[in-house]
């Protein structure tokens, strides 16, 4: 197998080349979320899928209380568990507030060209799962 190290707004590798991309818990790290879209697009075989698995955010009130969640609940069981105040959850409350909705990303990749796109909010409802195709063509 071949390890490539790169952001995923300039993925070094051919088109057409994936039949599916699996995206987990980074797709919110990503500095250009449309770029990376593109770029995801564009490495995946026509009829190829993406998923992405990160924070969930179904809608603005959902936000509220995720960010609540993200800045208590989390932070002090990572203390606990990690008994490091620097703990590497630490900026997770942060990267979630500026985190958007289902229907932001969805709208996002209908725009770079995904058909079938979905979202969903997964157990205990602080993740989401997102789906989407590259058209046949």
């Amino acid at each position: 197998a071949l390890y490539v190290e790169a952001v995923a707004e300039d993925i070094p590798l051919e088109s057409n080349l994936f039949d599916r991309v699996f995206c987990l818990f980074s797709f919110r790290d990503f500095k250009d979320k449309r770029q990376g879209l593109t770029e995801i697009m564009r490495v995946l075989k026509p009829g190829g899928q993406l998923v992405i698995c990160d924070a969930g955010k179904a809608n603005w009130l959902h936000g509220i209380f995720g960010r609540i969640y993200m800045a208590t609940f989390v932070q002090i069981v990572a203390r606990i568990v990690t008994k490091d105040p620097n703990h590497p959850w630490k900026w997770l409350a942060r990267t979630y507030t500026h985190y958007g909705t289902h229907r932001y990303y969805k709208a996002m990749m209908r725009e770079v060209g995904f058909s079938d796109v979905k979202a969903r909010l997964l157990f205990p409802g602080m993740s989401s799962r997102f789906k989407a195709n590259k058209p046949a063509n």
